[in-house]
């Protein structure tokens, strides 16, 4: 059956091909749905996968027809390292203590003392923390003796610079405060990880995301409980194969015994001919074990 453009729906194509996947290549420990793994190649592949459902190349809502279609035209034509930067983006931290810390791409990441910048291709956002913002509107970094936090500030910005710089098409580049109307550029493609109805409160000095959106660990979550009747159908199927496998092998060895010890010509000659028949037995009983 082919699907036309406005029947095929790409979050259920992305949620198959990700739950084929974790199938195949997971490991289980039986009776404990959360040892549920992957190997260290494809750990991250969920993860990549979140973010992607969550892209401007899949959620087309707030985007026009037209932006659509560029955004996929350029992730078409970028090469590898691009692409995954468009489909998730490069978060890095700037604070005193560390000058450009690469970050999980999560809210919990904000910090009212940190300066994050964000890559996501197409958009480029330098995040102030609101401690930063209000020492910066008070002019500390002018001071001779706030050298430190003049290049706090001048680090991040240097390092946007030269990415804008270097990208073409140019990305668009934001400079915004934490609580502040642009910084819903950051917000939006982190991992809303903490949200106005979470259970447990904010970090003190963080944010909340006001959104509906799942989680990556809620979305963890209800990956491991789809996976969870596969596993279990899968060491059904296993089972069923092995027991298979050892009722053919006595039919061999039955079949063999009977023609090494020479009955009678008939029966030697018709085993001879019809050793499917023996395997279609064997079939029969091993079905017999599953009704």
């Amino acid at each position: 059956m082919i699907l036309t453009l406005a029947e095929f729906d790409p979050i259920r194509w992305l949620d198959k091909s990700l739950i084929q996947l974790c199938s195949r290549f997971g490991d289980y420990q039986k009776d404990n749905p959360s040892s549920f793994s992957l190997s260290p190649r494809f750990s991250i592949f969920p993860q990549f996968i979140f973010h992607l459902r969550r892209s401007q190349f899949v959620q087309v809502f707030n985007n026009s027809p037209d932006e659509t279609a560029y955004f996929r035209m350029i992730l078409n034509r970028e090469n590898v390292s691009n692409s995954v930067v468009m489909i998730q983006p490069s978060l890095i931290a700037y604070s005193f203590h560390a000058l450009g810390e690469p970050v999980l791409l999560d809210v919990l990441a904000i910090a009212a003392d940190r300066i994050l910048l964000l890559d996501s291709y197409f958009t480029v956002v330098v995040f102030h923390g609101a401690t930063i913002a209000q020492w910066r509107n008070a002019g500390y970094h002018n001071l001779s003796e706030h050298e430190v936090f003049a290049k706090l500030l001048k680090a991040p910005r240097d390092d946007a610079d030269a990415i804008v710089k270097e990208r073409f098409p140019v990305p668009r580049l934001v400079i915004c405060d934490q609580y502040g109307s642009q910084a819903r550029f950051l917000l939006a493609k982190l991992n809303p990880s903490a949200t106005y109805n979470s259970d447990s409160p904010a970090v003190p000095g963080g944010d909340i995301i006001f959104t509906d959106d799942v989680s990556f660990e809620v979305f963890m979550d209800h990956l491991q409980r789809t996976l969870l009747p596969l596993f279990l159908y899968s060491e059904a199927i296993a089972s069923d194969v092995a027991t298979f496998a050892t009722d053919l092998d006595a039919f061999e060895k039955c079949w063999v015994c009977i023609v090494d010890m020479q009955a009678s010509p008939d029966l030697t000659s018709l085993l001879k001919r019809n050793k499917q028949l023996v395997v279609f037995m064997s079939s029969l009983i091993c079905l017999s074990h599953t009704l």
